[in-house]
């Protein structure tokens, strides 16, 4: 059913039915990848989706979506904490690769200052941290949680996206993995119309 909502809008959805079957994997995967943002200065490992293509998507559509994913030890950005409390960097972002910021949706819609965690380190990476409003073309993109915007900033990508709040939430399970749904659907659509080579 996860993998039903997340591809609800593809022209090609009946050939990705064959996925439904590792939705146990993916709803994992959805589970810990807000947890996974974090890890810009944490240790917490991250997800990155590795060498994803449209047309590779659709020509192994019978085959396995976790062969595209890769588990490492380091945030979005490529950094660690250490057992220390010191900052140390493993790999940075490439050039083919688009970050995801897990964004505020009031940040959006305002400025970046004052923006923190995950989203903190990835507008003063931008350097963007200071500037009064974010481009138009992803406040205009940017309207409810959920929704997601591409972005190139110089030559560093980016996928913001405005993932559901919990922290106070009501919803049913059902409810909470239909709003799960929308937002990995609208990072993974910016994501293929982006360009990019991989996807963190």
């Amino acid at each position: 059913e996860a993998i039903s909502l997340i591809t609800e809008s593809q022209e090609d959805v009946t050939r990705l039915r064959s996925w439904k079957r590792e939705v146990a994997a993916v709803v994992c995967i959805v589970c810990i990848m807000p947890v996974a943002y974090l890890g810009v200065k944490s240790a917490s490992a991250s997800l990155l989706w590795s060498n994803i293509s449209a047309a590779a998507v659709l020509d192994e559509a019978d085959g396995s979506v976790l062969q595209y994913v890769k588990v490492v030890p380091y945030g979005v950005l490529g950094e660690v904490l250490t057992a220390e409390s010191k900052i140390e960097e493993k790999t940075a972002p490439g050039k083919d690769t688009a970050v995801v910021d897990p964004a505020g949706l009031r940040y959006i819609h305002t400025r970046p200052r004052g923006a923190c965690c995950a989203s903190g380190a990835i507008y003063s990476w931008l350097g963007i941290s200071d500037e009064k409003a974010f481009p138009q073309d992803v406040v205009s993109a940017m309207q409810d949680y959920g929704d997601a915007a591409f972005h190139r900033y110089g030559s560093k990508d980016v996928i913001h996206v405005a993932g559901p709040n919990f922290a106070f939430t009501t919803d049913t399970e059902e409810v909470a993995v239909q709003k799960l749904a929308h937002a990995y659907r609208s990072v993974l659509a910016e994501f293929l119309k982006s360009g990019a080579a991989k996807l963190r």
